[in-house]
Order: structure tokens, then C-alpha cells, then sequence
């Protein structure tokens, strides 16, 4: 969606831009270095973390839960 555009930080910052990237508002942390995103939907996102383990969100990045870990 134009309004769920997210990046994370080395630092586990999660954060979401409404307007296709031009601001960028934090919302949440992840436990772990992040490394790649799948978007299921506009608040639903699986976030691969450099170990392996796979954290999801179904709030838009808010709050994170453990899907896998190796």
C-alpha cells in the first residue's frame, strides 16, 4: 500500500513512511539485527533477522512475535 512503506535499521528500529518514503516515523523494534522483509499485507510483515529467526507483525510493525527460529 502507498502508505506502508517500512525499513529497519542495524539497530532493530522499525520505521514507516505514509507518504512513499519521503518521512519516515519509528514504530517499533525488532529483537536482532534485521535483514529482509516479506509483506503479507499492509500490517502484516515477516522480518527475516541476520540468525535466522523470523519475527512477525500483524500491527504494522508495532509489536513483533517469534514465527521461526532455526
Amino acid at each position: 500500500a502507498p502508505d506502508a512503506f517500512f525499513r529497519a535499521e542495524r539497530d532493530g528500529t522499525i520505521s514507516r513512511s505514509s507518504d512513499a518514503g519521503g518521512t519516515w516515523q519509528p514504530v517499533g523494534k525488532v529483537p536482532g539485527e534485521p535483514y529482509k522483509f516479506k509483506a503479507l499485507g499492509p500490517e502484516h510483515l515477516l522480518l527475516a533477522l541476520s540468525d535466522g529467526t523470523v519475527v512477525e507483525t500483524e500491527d504494522g510493525g508495532r509489536t513483533w512475535t517469534e514465527a521461526f527460529r532455526p
